[in-house]
Order: structure tokens, then C-alpha cells, then sequence
């Protein structure tokens, strides 16, 4: 089996929906999502250019919907109805109004490794350095968080008990 997995980390206390699968490790919200690696490396290429989170929340979703913007579709695919699996990083991000968070996408198939790290300090890209140096600290693992569908297992196995 495939591991892949794509994380949002935060020691923010973030008041997080029920129905959104989250763990708390060593103090930090560890928020998994189903993304298989292209919105991570997309964030992490906005970053070469793009410094502020909002600057780069408006460059990815220009960028992902531009077709519908230039049909004039946009403004409906906004005002659809949306649950947590359906949102994108950045949307959970902003919806949960977190300021300083690390983004980490780890994949491994076969013996292949594929790895995205983008970390934010006050909503702003701290870069790859400082990066580092934050994540360190949380020492956390991904091999603790394999796939989406195994963390959403275990969070709601933990709800029940």
C-alpha cells in the first residue's frame, strides 16, 4: 500500500468542525487532506513568486478555475455548497483562519519519494530554512498519517469512543 499523505500543522488553537478529521500531537493540530500531491507542489511553485498567503490563495485559484472565469462560470462554482473533502488546502486554511501552519505532502510508491514542505509565519511564506527549523520542533512523524482514508477512519473511530 501506498503512502501519501498531505498535512496541515498548526499550534494555533483553532475551534475545528466536528466533521473536519484532526489529531492532536505533541500540542499541534495535525489536519490531514486528500490531496495526492499536485495542490502542494502548485503552492510550493506560487511560493517561488508569491510571499503572502492571500496573494497566493488568489494566484492558485485563478490559476485552477481560469477557464471558469473566462466563461463567466466562477461566480456559481462560488456559491456551491461544499463539504470538507470537497475544499482545497488553502480554502481549509482560510475557513479556519490559521496564521501560522506548515503544509507537508509526502508520498511514497514504490521507491519512488516525492516531498513538498511550505511553512507560514503571520500568513506569509517563511521559506524552505526556516521551514525546516519549524518542523523540527513539532517532531512529529508522517509515518503516523498514511493516507487520508486511514486518518478519517481513526478520527471517527476515536468520536465514538
Amino acid at each position: 500500500m501506498a503512502h501519501r499523505i498531505t498535512l496541515i500543522i498548526t499550534k494555533e488553537s483553532i475551534n475545528t468542525a466536528i466533521d473536519i478529521p484532526h489529531f492532536y500531537e505533541n500540542n499541534y493540530l495535525v489536519i490531514p487532506t486528500d490531496d495526492d500531491g499536485w495542490e502542494a507542489q502548485m503552492i510550493e511553485d506560487i511560493c517561488k513568486t508569491e510571499n503572502s498567503f492571500d496573494e497566493i490563495f488568489n494566484v492558485f485559484f485563478k490559476e485552477f478555475y481560469k477557464e471558469d472565469i473566462g466563461n463567466g462560470n466562477f461566480e456559481d462554482i462560488c456559491n456551491e455548497l461544499t463539504t470538507f473533502e470537497n475544499l482545497y488546502i488553502l480554502e481549509i486554511i482560510e475557513k479556519l483562519k490559521i496564521s501560522d501552519f506548515i503544509i507537508i505532502h509526502y508520498s511514497e510508491v514504490g521507491f519512488d519519494i516525492y516531498q513538498n514542505y511550505i511553512g507560514f509565519k503571520n500568513k506569509e511564506y517563511i521559506g524552505y530554512s526556516k521551514f525546516c527549523t519549524k518542523f523540527c520542533e513539532t517532531r512529529l512523524t508522517t509515518e503516523n498519517y498514511w493516507r487520508f482514508e486511514s486518518c478519517r477512519k481513526r478520527y471517527s473511530e476515536n468520536l465514538n469512543k
